[in-house]
């Protein structure tokens, strides 16, 4: 299937792809009020058709609440989505991803708080 995406510019490595899944994941769950206030403001004709910038803070604070997360600034979780990705590595590598296999590892990384 073509991309209409150049190559360069948004091209992720898989190291970088499953970074990006094991923090969503965490995201999903950290940023549940942020995402839902954005879906909300969305939903709603002025800001789906009308003036959809009306929901630009509500999308401002959800990216944060996102980059948040990418940083792990608690030193815990830095350890555990560590230990989570390796252990996402070693399945794909194997050519059997599935979380599922790796639901302690990725359990003990959501348990972690953001901050110390």
């Amino acid at each position: 299937m073509a991309t209409y995406l150049p190559d360069k510019l948004y091209h992720r490595t898989a190291e970088e792809e499953l970074e990006l899944l094991v923090h969503s994941i965490k995201a999903n769950k950290v940023c549940r009020t942020e995402r839902k206030a954005f879906n909300l403001c969305r939903a709603t004709l002025l800001g789906k058709l009308v003036e959809p910038q009306h929901c630009s803070e509500k999308a401002i604070s959800l990216i944060d609440c996102f980059q948040t997360v990418r940083q792990d600034a608690n030193p815990a979780a830095k350890t555990a989505f560590q230990r989570t990705l390796e252990c996402a590595k070693r399945l794909k590598e194997g050519g059997a991803f599935s979380f599922g296999s790796c639901s302690k590892e990725l359990d003990e990384y959501l348990a972690c708080l953001l901050y110390t």
